[in-house]
């Protein structure tokens, strides 16, 4: 009987050897990276401590609304206050503040009408996450770093020296450039600057009173160069209350690092919106694929149900519209071949797409 359980413990160590995706060399480098504080994840044989999933299990996720003042003594700030240039967005902006601004001129004694100039800023502020949740977010993004990284059939992609960092009671002004914020989730703290320009000293800003609390993961662009419009400066920001965010989000944000300049190029061809579009079904489709990759290595119990749930959470807005299409695109023709076309054309990679 001894003998017996040997022979099954030896075949069942020679299985666990063979990972699906994982090779030995970047197991070692995943293994490395995350340090004895990961000890409980193993890429290679599926082991991850039951208490460890408590992180991608909760469902705590509700709106708060809160006073913008106390969001500003309460949480952090993350990257600098950035002008909203989307033109779709600063119109819908604007035409809910007109009537507050035309009373904020009429109180100062400006003068009205007058030619004034209206820029909208906005600035993500974060709500830390709950200290138990904070190491195991951080160790998953990680892990999904290298997972992508070091993906046997998926090269060419830009690879950031990125820093992961769980927000803390902390100003991240400054220092934000090219790491990777994980937080429970934020406000869009927007700020309307309000110029006459006949007149330049009258002059104001108007705060919006309650910002819209939110939960997701964005690639925030602070600076693009000025010749090519490549991206200068930037930020990932990732919401972990939501497991169905946190599965997927370290690919769909770091996907875009790649495919930035082709999205910038067909932008100049097609406008914002269907270049936005566009960039949402590729990085979108890879980043669907590859959490359930990394869920099936990890041996997440409810990874799938989570990946389901992420693409029925989306698949109703318009920028995602064509993410089902893509989704079984790649499955058919492969993540290297929906990377390299889209590279080449994301005209041609959403034609490919449309026609599924």
């Amino acid at each position: 009987m001894s003998r017996k359980r040997d022979r099954e413990r030896i075949k069942k160590k020679k299985e666990q050897g063979k990972p699906k995706y994982t090779s030995r060399r970047r197991f070692v480098k995943v293994a490395a990276f995350l340090g004895a504080a990961t000890a409980s994840i193993y890429v290679g044989s599926h082991v991850f401590h039951d208490d460890k999933w408590d992180f991608l299990a909760r469902n705590e996720w509700h709106e708060i609304i809160l006073d913008y003042r106390d969001i500003l003594k309460r949480y952090s700030p993350i990257g600098p206050e950035l002008q909203i240039k989307n033109e779709s967005e600063l119109a819908k902006i604007k035409k809910e503040a007109n009537p507050i601004l035309d009373h904020q001129i009429k109180i100062r004694g400006f003068d009205l009408p007058g030619n004034y100039d209206v820029k909208a800023y906005s600035q993500l502020f974060s709500v830390p996450d709950r200290k138990e949740f904070r190491e195991p977010a951080l160790e998953y993004c990680k892990t999904a770093f290298e997972f992508l990284y070091n993906h046997p059939r998926l090269s060419g992609l830009v690879k950031p020296s990125l820093e992961w960092i769980t927000v803390q009671r902390t100003n991240y002004e400054k220092g934000f450039d090219g790491n990777g914020f994980i937080g429970n989730s934020y406000y869009d703290m927007q700020k309307l600057k309000v110029v006459n320009k006949s007149n330049p000293k009258q002059y104001f800003e108007y705060q919006k009173p309650i910002p819209a609390h939110a939960c997701g993961s964005r690639l925030v662009v602070a600076e693009r160069d000025k010749k090519d419009g490549s991206l200068k400066s930037w930020f990932i920001y990732i919401s972990a209350i939501e497991p169905h965010v946190l599965l997927s989000a370290p690919f769909s944000e770091l996907t875009p690092l790649t495919i930035d300049s082709a999205t910038v190029k067909y932008e100049d061809e097609v406008g914002t919106e269907k270049a936005k579009q566009a960039g949402e079904t590729i990085s979108e489709g890879l980043s669907h694929l590859l959490a359930l990759e990394l869920s099936d290595e990890l041996g997440i119990p409810n990874g799938k149900r989570l990946a389901r749930e992420s693409i029925n959470k989306v698949r109703n807005y318009g920028k995602y519209r064509y993410l089902p299409n893509s989704v079984a695109w790649i499955r058919k023709n492969g993540m290297q071949a929906a990377l390299d076309l889209y590279l080449e054309s994301p005209r041609k990679f959403m034609e490919a797409v449309m026609k599924i």
